[in-house]
């Protein structure tokens, strides 16, 4: 996704913006025997070949006009969609939490700024320094893409300079004549 809905997305997620996918159960099964028997910690895996694909993003109830389904805004893999989707089933992107059905258990409502009512569950706020994973990666892609950006308008002004410093050494010779 971009920056505009990064947030969003890292909290409609929750734990899972940290899951590692792997391809089959006995794969999990493998790394999870392999973390327990040398005390290695713990992870949070999603088994791929448990997805449907016939499971979309979109749920059973309708959608209110004000809000969009923030699956909508997530690029992926064919391979990926269905993850992503039953991950977000039912979340809603919406301006305001204010405009929302809170009585509705089948559907989540997040926004931009990361505030999120699901159910009995509400959470917002914002606290300085507190960018997870997704949001951090997306800072690194953009700083990347500016860097290179910077590094292409430097290249064209030392072009130039140079173009001037030749400018003037043929008008300092043309002036000594």
């Amino acid at each position: 996704t971009d920056m505009e809905h990064g947030r969003a997305l890292e909290v409609a997620l929750g734990p899972f913006v940290q899951a590692l996918v792997v391809d089959t159960h006995v794969r999990a099964s493998e790394l999870l025997a392999h973390l327990s028997a040398g005390q290695h910690g713990r992870a949070l895996l999603l088994v791929e070949d448990a997805f449907s694909a016939k499971v979309t993003a979109r749920s059973s109830v309708e959608i209110p006009a004000t809000a969009e389904l923030l699956a909508d805004h997530v690029r992926c893999s064919s391979k990926i969609r269905p993850i992503v989707d039953w991950l977000l089933r039912g979340v809603c992107l919406v301006e305001s939490l204010d405009d929302v059905r809170t009585g509705s258990s089948d559907l989540c409502f997040v926004t931009r700024e990361g505030g999120l009512t699901c159910g009995p569950r509400t959470e917002g706020g914002r606290g300085e320094g507190q960018a997870g994973l997704f949001i951090r990666k997306l800072q690194i892609q953009d700083l990347k893409e500016r860097e290179a950006s910077l590094r292409g308008q430097l290249k064209d002004l030392l072009a130039g300079r140079v173009e001037a410093d030749d400018r003037v050494a043929e008008l300092k010779s043309e002036a000594s004549r």
